[in-house]
C-alpha cells in the first residue's frame, strides 16, 4: 500500500470507535491465508477439498478479541494475532486438544465424512456415526452434543495416543498437531505454512485453545517480532507464549 493511503486511513480511524478495541487491525484478515508473510516467504499450495485447504482458508472474526467460555474477555489480549470463527460453548470444556478435535470433527461434518469422525480414549471409542444413528440426528447441534463427550473424556493424553509420528521434522505441514500428553499438557494446530524459495526456510502458524476454555485463536511468536505470528522449522525448540515444544513432539493425524 502506498504511504499516503495508509496515513488516510490512519487519519480516518483515530476518532473511530473500533479505533479503542483492542487488537482491532487496519486491514484485518478475513481468512487464515490473508495473514500477512514475512518478505520472502510463499504459501504453500494446498489440494482443495483437504483438511489442510480447509484450515488455510478458515474464517476469522471481525472481532479480534479472545473471549472466554463464560463471555468474558481473556486478559491477556497481546498474545494472538487472530481468532477464528468457531464457537467456544458456555462450558469450560473445549480446551487446548479439545479445539484440535473441534476442527477436525468439523472438516469432516462438513463433508458429512461422519465414519471419520472418530477419537479414541483408551478403551472407549467416540464415534459420531454411531452416536448421530442411535438418535436419528445428524445436525450440527448434534456434533456439538457428541464434541460434549467428547471433552469430558478425551484429553492431550488420548490425542497424543490417536496422533502419529513424523520421523523428518521438515516434512511438517498444515493440520500438523505439536502435543505434549500430561496434566498439565498442551497441544496446538498448525493452521498454514510457507516457505522462503531462496533460503528453503519453512515456516508455521499455530492455533489453540487454553486453559480456562477460549476463543481459537492464532498466537504470536513472541521471540521473533520480525517473524510473528510465524514460527521457523529452524528453531530446535517452538516457544509459544504459553508453551514450550521440542521438534520430537510434533505429530500427524
Amino acid at each position: 500500500m502506498k504511504p499516503f493511503l495508509l496515513l488516510t486511513m490512519v487519519t480516518f480511524c483515530v476518532s473511530c470507535k473500533t479505533a479503542t478495541q483492542p487488537n482491532t487491525l487496519l486491514l484485518q484478515p478475513k481468512q487464515i491465508a490473508e495473514i500477512a508473510l514475512p518478505k520472502g516467504f510463499q504459501r504453500i499450495t494446498t489440494t482443495p477439498n483437504t483438511f489442510e485447504n480447509w484450515l488455510q482458508h478458515y474464517p476469522l472474526l471481525k472481532d479480534n478479541t479472545v473471549y472466554l467460555y463464560n463471555g468474558s474477555i481473556k486478559a491477556n489480549q497481546q498474545l494472538h494475532a487472530a481468532v477464528l470463527a468457531v464457537s467456544i460453548g458456555t462450558k469450560n470444556l473445549q480446551q487446548c486438544a479439545d479445539a484440535v478435535v473441534r476442527l477436525k470433527a468439523e472438516y469432516h461434518f462438513a463433508r458429512k465424512e461422519y465414519s471419520k469422525i472418530v477419537f479414541n480414549a483408551g478403551k472407549t471409542v467416540f464415534d459420531f456415526n454411531t452416536f448421530a444413528s442411535k438418535k436419528n440426528c445428524f445436525s450440527h447441534q448434534c456434533l456439538l452434543e457428541f464434541l460434549e463427550h467428547v471433552f469430558n473424556n478425551y484429553g492431550t493424553y488420548n490425542l497424543e495416543d490417536q496422533l502419529h509420528d513424523i520421523t523428518n521434522y521438515t516434512n511438517l505441514t498444515i493440520g500438523n498437531v505439536f502435543i505434549k500428553g500430561g496434566a498439565p499438557g498442551h497441544a496446538m494446530l498448525v493452521v498454514d505454512v510457507a516457505i522462503n524459495a531462496s533460503t528453503g526456510e519453512k515456516i508455521f502458524l499455530l492455533a489453540q485453545s487454553f486453559m480456562p476454555a477460549q476463543s481459537v485463536h492464532v498466537v504470536k511468536n513472541i521471540n521473533h517480532s520480525q517473524l510473528s505470528p510465524w514460527y521457523s522449522c529452524n528453531d530446535v525448540e517452538i516457544a509459544t507464549p504459553g508453551w514450550t515444544f521440542k521438534q520430537g513432539q510434533l505429530k500427524k493425524w
